[in-house]
Protein backbone atom coordinates (compact mmCIF):
# COMPACT_ATOMS: atom_id res chain seq x y z
CA UNK A 1 0.00 0.00 0.00
CA UNK A 2 1.80 3.32 -1.09
CA UNK A 3 1.63 6.02 1.03
CA UNK A 4 -0.25 8.62 -0.66
CA UNK A 5 -2.86 6.02 0.21
CA UNK A 6 -2.43 7.21 3.45
CA UNK A 7 -1.32 10.80 3.55
CA UNK A 8 -2.79 13.00 5.93
CA UNK A 9 -6.50 13.67 4.34
CA UNK A 10 -7.42 16.22 7.11
CA UNK A 11 -6.74 17.82 9.93
CA UNK A 12 -9.47 18.21 12.82
CA UNK A 13 -10.10 21.84 12.52
CA UNK A 14 -10.85 23.49 16.38
CA UNK A 15 -9.77 26.58 17.63
CA UNK A 16 -9.40 26.21 21.28
CA UNK A 17 -8.03 28.93 23.92
CA UNK A 18 -6.57 30.70 20.98
CA UNK A 19 -3.65 28.10 20.84
CA UNK A 20 -2.58 25.77 17.57
CA UNK A 21 -0.23 26.84 14.37
CA UNK A 22 -1.35 27.27 11.51
CA UNK A 23 0.10 25.62 8.09
CA UNK A 24 0.49 26.78 4.55
CA UNK A 25 0.32 23.13 2.79
CA UNK A 26 -1.62 22.95 -0.19
CA UNK A 27 -4.69 20.43 -0.49
CA UNK A 28 -4.10 17.27 -0.05
CA UNK A 29 -5.01 15.14 -3.41
CA UNK A 30 -5.46 11.96 -4.07
CA UNK A 31 -5.61 10.50 -8.01
CA UNK A 32 -5.15 14.76 -8.48
CA UNK A 33 -8.40 15.27 -6.78
CA UNK A 34 -8.58 17.44 -3.27
CA UNK A 35 -9.76 15.87 -0.60
CA UNK A 36 -9.21 18.24 2.11
CA UNK A 37 -7.10 21.68 3.05
CA UNK A 38 -4.83 21.23 6.01
CA UNK A 39 -6.59 23.24 8.67
CA UNK A 40 -6.06 24.73 12.05
CA UNK A 41 -4.98 21.76 13.93
CA UNK A 42 -6.56 20.73 17.04
CA UNK A 43 -4.86 21.41 20.46
CA UNK A 44 -6.96 20.91 23.58
CA UNK A 45 -5.96 21.50 27.17
CA UNK A 46 -6.09 18.84 29.14
CA UNK A 47 -5.16 18.99 32.19
CA UNK A 48 -1.98 19.09 34.94
CA UNK A 49 -0.11 21.06 32.06
CA UNK A 50 -0.94 18.30 28.83
CA UNK A 51 -2.35 19.10 25.88
CA UNK A 52 -4.15 16.39 23.40
CA UNK A 53 -3.66 16.81 20.02
CA UNK A 54 -5.57 14.87 17.23
CA UNK A 55 -5.63 14.87 13.30
CA UNK A 56 -7.32 12.18 10.84
CA UNK A 57 -5.52 10.16 8.14
CA UNK A 58 -6.75 8.29 5.11
CA UNK A 59 -9.02 8.56 2.29
CA UNK A 60 -12.39 9.83 2.42
CA UNK A 61 -14.28 6.59 2.99
CA UNK A 62 -12.12 5.77 5.87
CA UNK A 63 -10.23 7.83 8.12
CA UNK A 64 -7.64 7.01 10.78
CA UNK A 65 -6.92 8.76 13.85
CA UNK A 66 -3.69 10.62 15.07
CA UNK A 67 -4.03 11.18 18.76
CA UNK A 68 -0.97 12.22 20.91
CA UNK A 69 -0.33 13.82 23.88
CA UNK A 70 2.27 16.86 24.99
CA UNK A 71 3.81 16.94 28.72
CA UNK A 72 5.83 19.61 29.51
CA UNK A 73 9.58 18.58 30.80
CA UNK A 74 8.76 19.47 34.12
CA UNK A 75 6.12 18.22 36.52
CA UNK A 76 5.47 14.73 35.47
CA UNK A 77 7.15 11.32 36.38
CA UNK A 78 7.32 8.48 33.71
CA UNK A 79 8.67 5.18 34.41
CA UNK A 80 8.25 1.42 32.81
CA UNK A 81 6.34 -1.37 34.73
CA UNK A 82 6.85 -4.64 33.85
CA UNK A 83 5.10 -8.25 34.80
CA UNK A 84 5.29 -11.63 33.89
CA UNK A 85 1.98 -12.41 33.31
CA UNK A 86 0.36 -10.08 30.52
CA UNK A 87 -2.36 -7.86 30.71
CA UNK A 88 -4.88 -5.49 29.07
CA UNK A 89 -4.37 -1.83 29.23
CA UNK A 90 -7.26 -0.93 30.85
CA UNK A 91 -6.33 -4.19 33.16
CA UNK A 92 -3.03 -2.66 33.94
CA UNK A 93 -4.68 0.81 34.55
CA UNK A 94 -6.90 -0.74 37.18
CA UNK A 95 -3.60 -2.02 38.49
CA UNK A 96 -2.41 1.49 38.21
CA UNK A 97 -5.06 3.34 39.68
CA UNK A 98 -2.94 6.42 40.66
CA UNK A 99 -1.20 6.96 37.29
CA UNK A 100 -2.58 9.60 34.86
CA UNK A 101 -1.62 8.13 31.74
CA UNK A 102 -0.28 4.54 30.58
CA UNK A 103 0.79 3.22 27.19
CA UNK A 104 1.19 0.02 26.03
CA UNK A 105 5.16 -0.73 26.46
CA UNK A 106 7.92 -2.27 24.01
CA UNK A 107 8.46 -5.41 22.35
CA UNK A 108 8.68 -8.51 24.83
CA UNK A 109 9.24 -12.54 23.82
CA UNK A 110 6.20 -15.05 24.63
CA UNK A 111 7.94 -15.55 28.27
CA UNK A 112 6.48 -12.18 28.53
CA UNK A 113 9.92 -10.61 29.36
CA UNK A 114 11.28 -7.73 27.18
CA UNK A 115 12.59 -8.44 23.61
CA UNK A 116 15.69 -5.57 24.05
CA UNK A 117 17.10 -3.82 27.00
CA UNK A 118 14.72 -2.89 29.64
CA UNK A 119 14.79 -1.58 33.52
CA UNK A 120 12.40 -0.57 35.88
CA UNK A 121 12.75 1.10 39.28
CA UNK A 122 16.62 0.84 38.67
CA UNK A 123 16.84 -3.05 38.11
CA UNK A 124 17.65 -4.27 34.77
CA UNK A 125 14.71 -7.02 33.77
CA UNK A 126 15.96 -9.86 31.55
CA UNK A 127 19.38 -10.14 29.44
CA UNK A 128 18.28 -9.61 25.81
CA UNK A 129 18.89 -6.53 23.90
CA UNK A 130 18.65 -5.25 20.22
CA UNK A 131 21.83 -4.02 18.19
CA UNK A 132 22.89 -0.39 19.08
CA UNK A 133 22.41 0.84 15.23
CA UNK A 134 19.13 -0.42 14.79
CA UNK A 135 17.75 0.91 17.94
CA UNK A 136 16.96 3.45 20.08
CA UNK A 137 17.20 3.77 24.01
CA UNK A 138 13.62 5.73 25.81
CA UNK A 139 15.00 6.95 29.24
CA UNK A 140 12.56 8.36 31.52
CA UNK A 141 14.79 8.85 34.31
CA UNK A 142 16.92 9.88 35.80
CA UNK A 143 16.48 12.49 32.54
CA UNK A 144 13.54 12.14 29.95
CA UNK A 145 14.93 11.97 26.32
CA UNK A 146 15.80 9.41 23.57
CA UNK A 147 19.48 8.01 23.41
CA UNK A 148 21.00 7.31 20.38
CA UNK A 149 22.67 4.45 21.42
CA UNK A 150 25.54 4.75 18.52
CA UNK A 151 26.70 7.74 20.21
CA UNK A 152 25.87 6.84 23.97
CA UNK A 153 26.75 3.48 24.21
CA UNK A 154 26.78 3.07 27.70
CA UNK A 155 23.50 5.16 28.23
CA UNK A 156 21.55 2.54 29.67
CA UNK A 157 24.24 2.04 32.69
CA UNK A 158 22.89 5.35 33.62
CA UNK A 159 19.41 4.70 33.43
CA UNK A 160 17.02 4.08 36.03
CA UNK A 161 13.92 3.65 33.83
CA UNK A 162 14.40 2.70 30.05
CA UNK A 163 13.44 0.50 27.44
CA UNK A 164 15.37 -0.10 24.11
CA UNK A 165 12.91 0.39 21.14
CA UNK A 166 13.27 0.25 17.24
CA UNK A 167 12.94 1.79 14.82
CA UNK A 168 13.35 5.71 14.78
CA UNK A 169 10.00 7.02 13.12
CA UNK A 170 11.58 10.43 13.60
CA UNK A 171 14.99 11.18 14.33
CA UNK A 172 16.71 14.78 14.64
CA UNK A 173 13.76 16.07 13.07
CA UNK A 174 13.69 14.56 9.82
CA UNK A 175 11.48 11.38 8.77
CA UNK A 176 13.84 8.32 9.47
CA UNK A 177 12.05 5.25 7.91
CA UNK A 178 13.57 4.94 4.06
CA UNK A 179 11.66 2.04 3.17
CA UNK A 180 7.93 0.88 3.18
CA UNK A 181 7.76 -2.50 4.16
CA UNK A 182 4.14 -2.84 2.89
CA UNK A 183 3.30 -4.72 6.98
CA UNK A 184 0.12 -3.07 8.05
CA UNK A 185 -0.85 -2.11 11.67
CA UNK A 186 -2.48 0.43 14.22
CA UNK A 187 0.93 1.78 15.60
CA UNK A 188 1.77 3.33 19.14
CA UNK A 189 4.83 5.94 19.99
CA UNK A 190 6.47 7.88 21.78
CA UNK A 191 8.67 11.04 21.05
CA UNK A 192 10.19 14.39 22.19
CA UNK A 193 10.55 18.16 20.54
CA UNK A 194 13.51 20.04 20.56
CA UNK A 195 11.68 22.24 23.48
CA UNK A 196 12.19 19.17 25.64
CA UNK A 197 8.13 18.07 25.89
CA UNK A 198 7.18 14.12 25.60
CA UNK A 199 4.52 12.92 23.36
CA UNK A 200 2.50 9.22 23.62
CA UNK A 201 0.41 8.42 20.54
CA UNK A 202 -1.33 6.34 18.95
CA UNK A 203 -2.82 5.90 15.56
CA UNK A 204 -6.02 3.66 15.11
CA UNK A 205 -8.74 2.92 13.25
CA UNK A 206 -6.60 2.47 9.40
CA UNK A 207 -3.69 0.33 9.73
CA UNK A 208 -0.35 1.64 8.25
CA UNK A 209 3.07 0.57 7.85
CA UNK A 210 5.65 2.19 9.98
CA UNK A 211 7.02 4.37 7.03
CA UNK A 212 3.60 5.86 6.62
CA UNK A 213 3.76 6.78 10.08
CA UNK A 214 7.12 8.14 9.94
CA UNK A 215 5.83 10.20 6.59
CA UNK A 216 2.54 11.27 8.71
CA UNK A 217 4.05 12.28 12.13
CA UNK A 218 6.65 14.76 9.69
CA UNK A 219 3.47 16.20 8.48
CA UNK A 220 2.09 17.46 11.33
CA UNK A 221 2.67 21.48 13.09
CA UNK A 222 5.47 20.09 15.49
CA UNK A 223 9.22 20.72 15.76
CA UNK A 224 10.16 17.29 16.41
CA UNK A 225 13.14 15.68 17.74
CA UNK A 226 13.02 12.22 18.44
CA UNK A 227 10.26 9.93 17.78
CA UNK A 228 10.49 6.19 18.19
CA UNK A 229 8.37 3.63 17.71
CA UNK A 230 6.77 1.44 20.58
CA UNK A 231 5.03 -2.38 20.17
CA UNK A 232 2.10 -1.22 18.56
CA UNK A 233 -0.43 -3.47 16.63
CA UNK A 234 -2.75 -5.55 18.91
CA UNK A 235 -1.30 -3.88 21.76
CA UNK A 236 -1.98 -1.10 21.14
CA UNK A 237 -3.89 1.12 23.47
CA UNK A 238 -3.81 4.21 25.72
CA UNK A 239 -5.60 5.73 28.58
CA UNK A 240 -6.19 8.80 30.40
CA UNK A 241 -7.05 9.89 34.12
CA UNK A 242 -6.49 13.88 33.58
CA UNK A 243 -8.67 16.95 35.10
CA UNK A 244 -10.21 17.34 31.62
CA UNK A 245 -9.77 13.74 29.86
CA UNK A 246 -10.63 10.61 31.19
CA UNK A 247 -10.84 8.45 28.18
CA UNK A 248 -9.38 4.80 26.98
CA UNK A 249 -8.30 2.60 23.92
CA UNK A 250 -8.09 -0.34 25.26
CA UNK A 251 -5.27 -2.93 23.65
CA UNK A 252 -7.03 -5.96 21.55
CA UNK A 253 -3.93 -8.42 23.26
CA UNK A 254 -2.46 -8.40 26.93
CA UNK A 255 1.05 -6.42 27.14
CA UNK A 256 3.57 -7.29 29.80
CA UNK A 257 5.27 -3.66 29.82
CA UNK A 258 3.66 -0.32 30.26
CA UNK A 259 4.80 3.32 29.94
CA UNK A 260 2.96 4.81 32.78
CA UNK A 261 3.02 9.22 34.07
CA UNK A 262 2.60 10.37 37.45
CA UNK A 263 1.61 13.76 37.91
CA UNK A 264 3.53 15.98 40.58
CA UNK A 265 2.49 18.70 42.26
CA UNK A 266 3.77 21.38 39.82
CA UNK A 267 2.66 20.10 36.60
CA UNK A 268 -0.97 21.82 37.16
CA UNK A 269 1.25 25.19 37.16
CA UNK A 270 2.81 24.03 33.82
CA UNK A 271 0.97 24.69 30.51
CA UNK A 272 3.14 23.75 26.76
CA UNK A 273 2.59 26.04 23.93
CA UNK A 274 1.82 24.04 20.73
Amino acid sequence: MKIHRFFLASLVAVALLGDGCTSNAPPITLGGQPLAEVAVPAWSDVGDGARRYEASYGELSSKGVLRLYKFPATGWEWSFEQSTSGATVLDWAEKLPEVSVLINGVYFHEDNLPSGAFVSHGDRIGTRSFDADKSALIVLAPRLRIADLTKEPNALDHATEAAQTFPYLIKDGTASVGEDSGKLAERSFVGTDTDGAFYVGIAVNVSLSLYELSQLLATQPIHWQDVVNLDGGPSTGIYTNLPKENRSRNSLAPVSNVLVGRVTSSASQTSPSP
